[in-house]
Order: structure tokens, then sequence, then C-alpha cells
């Protein structure tokens, strides 16, 4: 019993003679915080996505702005059922439908060439620039289309309107001018339409075609 009560007295004894200090009840225990940046990430995210939407804009604007399309006459059988074959030529990245081809066939003489009475009647259609002479219309019934990037023939028959533009024709190609073939010119429109685009009244390309 005397050892025991001894050895607590050392002990309560030790202890009463440490200093310390009670923490106050009222603070906060310490945290540590990391930070992750999401700025960058955002940033760099933006600027991908500013980068898609800039390439789309660009194909769609590439793909799909309107690209006059053409038409040009390429051969011409002239007789008694004269024919006339065009080119109609799409330059557009989706399909074009034409109809109402509204073109008309001229004859011009050479300086110098003799010009039949039976081609004008007494209105001389001749004067010091030359001659223009109209021989017929070219028609077409049905309308047509062309594919995406492409080009496509197309006959059409030649039709004269009067009696005098049909012997105009026949005189001309049994009076030919020193051994020359004929100088024909094409002149009008035709409508072309996509889903995407009205280009309205398309002119056919004027230029000499020799016969």
């Amino acid at each position: 019993m005397y050892l025991k009560t001894k050895l607590n007295n050392i002990l309560m004894t030790d202890k009463d003679n440490i200093p310390y200090e009670e923490l106050p009840t009222n603070e906060q225990p310490a945290y540590s915080y990391y930070v992750i940046p999401t700025d960058n990430k955002k940033k760099k995210q933006c600027g991908g996505g500013c980068c898609c939407l800039m390439l789309v804009t660009f194909f769609l604007c590439f793909f799909l702005i309107p690209r006059t399309p053409t038409v040009q006459l390429e051969e011409i059988l002239l007789s008694t059922q004269s024919v006339g074959k065009f080119k109609f030529k799409n330059n557009n990245y989706y399909d074009i439908k034409w109809k109402h081809p509204d073109i008309s066939l001229y004859w011009i003489p050479y300086n110098g060439q003799t010009v039949g009475q039976v081609c004008y009647g007494e209105d001389d259609p001749c004067d010091s620039e030359g001659c223009i002479i109209k021989l017929g219309e070219f028609k077409l019934g049905d309308s047509f289309s062309t594919k995406a990037k492409s080009t496509k023939n197309v006959e059409m028959p030649v039709l004269s309107t009067t009696n005098q533009e049909l012997a105009c024709t026949s005189w001309m190609l049994l009076n030919p001018y020193e051994g020359r073939p004929q100088r024909l010119m094409t002149s009008g429109e035709v409508k072309a339409k996509s889903s995407i685009n009205n280009f309205g009244n398309v002119k056919v390309s004027k230029s000499y075609y020799y016969f």
C-alpha cells in the first residue's frame, strides 16, 4: 500500500509541474486546398470549338455558294429537220433543273456575201456593219436536270417560225461564199433552278459557229 500511494503522488506531482496550454475551442482545424486550373482547359475547348465552327462555315460556303451554270452550242445539223446539240454545264455541288429554253439561231453573212431577197423580203437587214438574219428557234418541250458538277448534252430541234426563215435556211445552204463555211450565231437564255438557289435566266454563250 505504501509503495502504490507514493507512486501515485509522484505521478500526480510530475503532471502538475508540466506546463501546457489549452487550445481555444473556437479555432477551426487547418485544411489543405488544391486548386485545379480549369481556365486553360476552357480556353482550349473554346479555341477548338471556334476552329470547328470556322471549318464548317467554310465548307458550307464552298459547297453551297452559287456558281453560274453555262450553256453552249456544240454541234448543229441544218437540213429539213435542223437540230442543235447544246452542252449544259452544272458548276455547282448540287443538282440543277433546266426548262423553257428561249434560244434563237442567226446567220451572219460575210462582208460582200450576197443575201437572197427570200431572206428579208422588202426590208434589207444588211447595213455597213454587216447582216444578222434569223433562221429559227431552238425548242424543247420537257424540262431536264443535271447532276452536281456534271455536263449534259441535249439535242433541240430548230423550228422556223415563218416561211421566210425556212426559205432563207435553204438559200444559205445552197449558196456558199467562196467555199467558206457559213457563220452562225446563237442568242438566248434558259431558266435554271435548284432547291437551294434560283439562277433565273442563264445566258447562252455568244460565239460564231461555222457550218
